[in-house]
């Protein structure tokens, strides 16, 4: 989804902004969470790859290929290739990981792409994911949870005090829910095997 960033700035270049004008706009309106922390887990393509399906573009941003290129490189393992992160970096307005270790972590792997000397002068800042407690636990843990930790335990979730608490529920109750929640994965799962394999879709 990062290209999109290019398409965004095409459409501005072809409405009349030069190229600079156009990056500033579509920067101050795109922002980019980071999340995998090891570099496997970054898309690159090779400059060959690039030019397969992007010769062309470059021109519709009134860029060289060597600067259109310039836009996502990175140093690879395998040679220099497009980065996909580098792009989304580099046209982005914020850039943040999602906890504050990871976004050590990101500045320090990033560090490069900005040429700086400390990764605390890298600009990608931290926003420590949340979980939406109501959607994301199953009825059968919130019966549980009122009532060992009481009926207002949810509005308490932020509380460290109530999390130790948990320790009064009998271990015995505590892995009969999680038996009981995974046969139910395990019977929704066989069902949707089941309703594939009728429909002949069986891969």
């Amino acid at each position: 989804s990062a290209f999109l960033v290019l398409e965004c700035i095409r459409e501005r270049v072809k409405a009349g902004a030069t190229y600079d004008e156009a990056v500033a706009a579509v920067r101050h309106q795109s922002i980019f969470t980071t999340h995998t922390p090891v570099p496997a887990g970054h898309d690159a393509f090779s400059f060959h790859m690039m030019e397969k399906y992007f010769s062309g573009y470059w021109d519709e941003l009134g860029l060289s290929r060597e600067q259109f290129l310039e836009i996502g490189r990175h140093e690879e393992p395998w040679g220099t290739a497009f980065n996909m992160t580098v792009l989304a970096l580099k046209m982005s307005g914020h850039s943040n990981g999602v906890s504050q270790l990871h976004g050590q972590v990101s500045r320090e792997m990033w560090q490069k792409v900005w040429n700086v000397s400390s990764p605390d002068e890298v600009p990608i800042s931290a926003i420590t994911n949340g979980v939406h407690v109501p959607t994301w636990i199953s009825p059968e843990y919130d019966e549980l949870f009122r009532k060992y930790l009481g009926p207002n335990w949810l509005q308490q979730q932020d509380d460290p005090a109530l999390w130790t608490r948990l320790g009064e529920i009998p271990d015995n109750v505590l892995w009969d829910t999680h038996i009981k929640l995974k046969q139910k994965l395990l019977h929704r799962m066989r069902e949707r095997a089941r309703i594939r394999w009728v429909d002949g879709r069986n891969d």
